[in-house]
Formats: C-alpha cells, sequence, structure tokens
C-alpha cells in the first residue's frame, strides 16, 4: 500500500531552505516513494512565507518554487475552509485538503495541529512519517518496483 500524505507549509519551507529530515521527505517524494500532496492553499502559504525577509525569496523565486513543487506533488483544489477543525483558522484548510485528498497523514511541524485531538485525519511529525515509511516499506517497495522495470 503507498502512503498518501499532505505536506504541511512549514516542512515545504524547511526543506527548500534548510534540507536535514524535511529535505528528506520532499527527496522521497520527488521520487515517488510515497504520494505526496499539497494544496492551493499550502503552495500559496508556500509563497508568502518564502518572500518574508528571513528567507527573501523575490516574488518569481517564490512562484517557481511552488511551481516546482506542484510538478512532483498532487495539488489538492482547496483555499479555504468554511469548516473549523482547530483553533487556529490557518490550519482549516489543511486539514479540508487531507480530506478531500484522502491523506492516510498530514505531515507536519505546526505544533497546533500536532496536538489537537480528534481531528479526522492523522497528523505526525517528519521523523515520524519518516520512520512509518520505514516500517511499512513504502521506500523500499518502490526500490524493489524500480528493480523489476530495468530488468
Amino acid at each position: 500500500m503507498v502512503v498518501r500524505a499532505l505536506i504541511d507549509t512549514n516542512v515545504l519551507v524547511s526543506a527548500a531552505y534548510f534540507g536535514g529530515k524535511p529535505g528528506h521527505v520532499l527527496q522521497l517524494a520527488h521520487e515517488h516513494r510515497f504520494h505526496a500532496m499539497t494544496s492551493l492553499h499550502i503552495l500559496e502559504e508556500f509563497r508568502d512565507v518564502v518572500m518574508r525577509p528571513g528567507f527573501g525569496a523575490t516574488r518569481a523565486e517564490a512562484e517557481d518554487g511552488a511551481i516546482a513543487l506542484a510538478e512532483f506533488m498532487a495539488v489538492v483544489p482547496v483555499q479555504r475552509s468554511s469548516t473549523a477543525f482547530t483553533s487556529d483558522p490557518n490550519d482549516d484548510p489543511v486539514i479540508l485538503a487531507a480530506i478531500v485528498g484522502n491523506a492516510d497523514t498530514i505531515v507536519t511541524g505546526d505544533a497546533n495541529l500536532l496536538g489537537t485531538e480528534s481531528l479526522p485525519v492523522r497528523v505526525t511529525t517528519v521523523a515520524g512519517f519518516l520512520a512509518e515509511l520505514e516500517t511499512t516499506g513504502s521506500s523500499a517497495q518502490h526500490a524493489d518496483d524500480e528493480e523489476a522495470h530495468r530488468t
């Protein structure tokens, strides 16, 4: 079974600017080791965040980054949510996108999302998600499929 994961903005920004475990998640997504998803809301938020002074991307660079992400991730057409799932209205479109995209999990570093109980979709950290991929064998399964295609 291929894991379906919605990747939250903070993971995408961390991957783009710092690498590390979030970068590893994006690399696995790029290699199609799991079904990676984003949403219109998350891509818009990504563009806004990377144009902040701490990151300093130009509008064109931010747009190019969002387009690059959309090239290897499924984009769920959710921008807003009229349903309140959490105390933070900025998190609600993320949860709705995961529901609409039929995600198994949301991968995030957002403390509010991680600390909210009784959500209609599972929420996990980057480290937890990487451990899950190792346990489920999604990465190994993909590698085996690749090898079978070469022979």
